[in-house]
């Protein structure tokens, strides 16, 4: 998930522990679980949450559905809802290889029996969002980073089948003890998403 949609929390912890401070690293999945099991960074926010690591422990704060964005002129774009089945001859735009978001797409269109066409691969949410506006091919977004700033020329579409989701949370040591400043990070956080997830977000 892009950091922006993290940023919020960092305000609300400083007011709580004004003499913390950050020091804020991007990557894949893969690099931020390396990153944290060599020691390199203690904790990090990630999605999907890794089930399959015995050197991280994951901790999952809550599940989205991702949603089909489609160009507004495209014949499918007044449909309240698709199959994904519906766009196997479409071109599809992508995160590149290597992303969990790449193999979290052509996981759910394999599983309704076709290969997805990949016309376009990006590295961020706006390009990708951007190709599509631009009529270049149809994508797969996380539902929170359609939630604002959908561009114009697009549409959001949910998929009644299959049912795609991911799961959104952070990743800690296993078996490495986090220093004080972080274990207050990582409790505050716990509690955020308890009380977000008790009284709907």
């Amino acid at each position: 998930m892009p950091l922006k949609h993290y940023l919020p929390l960092f305000p609300a912890f400083r007011k709580e522990h004004p003499s913390v401070g950050f020091q804020l690293r991007q990557g894949s999945v893969q690099d931020l679980t390396d990153a944290v099991s060599k020691g390199e960074i203690d904790i990090a926010f990630v999605s999907p949450v890794p089930k399959d690591r015995t050197d991280v422990d994951g901790h999952i704060f809550f599940t989205e559905k991702l949603l089909a964005l489609l160009p507004i002129s495209h014949p499918l774009a007044d449909y309240p809802m698709l199959r994904l089945g519906q766009l196997k001859n479409e071109p599809f735009v992508l995160f590149r290889s290597g992303y969990a978001l790449h193999h979290l797409v052509t996981s759910a269109c394999q599983q309704v029996g076709f290969k997805p066409r990949i016309a376009f691969e990006g590295e961020d949410i706006d390009t990708i969002k951007g190709l599509v506006a631009a009529g270049l091919g149809v994508s797969l977004l996380p539902e929170i980073t359609l939630s604002e700033q959908l561009p114009g020329e697009t549409v959001k579409i949910e998929l009644s089948e299959p049912n795609v989701t991911r799961t959104v949370g952070v990743i800690i040591p296993q078996g490495r003890e986090l220093a004080p400043s972080e274990r207050k990070f990582f409790e505050f956080l716990t509690h955020f998403y308890e009380v977000l997830n008790r009284f709907g977000q």
